[in-house]
């Protein structure tokens, strides 16, 4: 527990210096080129490394809400206010998020539901012995 403690507060500690960091490469002119490129960088290593620590459906959701932020970043940065209120537009974007959400949710719940089942799926002769199995019928 004392290692999870300090490994949570230096952590927190480095993401602080991070921050101040980044506003520093705002900041700082670095001569030709786009002045935020420094900064990107930083933000593109650091969610890398994040992601590859993910499994499997968190890994899944991550991209799912990541197209979403990215998606409402161009339909902002991408003419929002010319063409970009068109509904038509802002339903088809809608519907793109919710058909990856649901793809997501679908793929996370099979995998559960393959996993319970093939680890916790009792024998015939289990649960025909146990007490409490056979209640018998429903009353109407």
């Amino acid at each position: 527990m004392r290692e999870l403690t300090k490994s949570l507060l230096t952590y927190s500690w480095a993401m602080s210096w991070f921050g101040v960091q980044q506003v520093v490469n705002l900041l700082t002119p670095n001569g030709v080129g786009d002045p935020c490129n420094k900064t990107v960088q930083a933000f593109k290593a650091v969610t890398d490394a994040t992601t590859n620590v993910l499994d499997g459906s968190l890994k899944e959701a991550f991209k799912v809400g990541d197209s979403l932020q990215k998606g409402m970043v161009d339909l902002m940065f991408g003419g929002a206010l010319a063409g970009g209120l068109d509904p038509n537009r802002w339903a088809r974007a809608g519907g793109n998020v919710l058909q990856s959400l649901t793809d997501v949710v679908a793929r996370a719940g099979s995998r559960t539901n393959t996993d319970q089942t093939d680890q916790h799926q009792p024998s015939a002769a289990s649960t025909a012995d146990s007490p409490g199995s056979n209640w018998g019928p429903m009353p109407s």
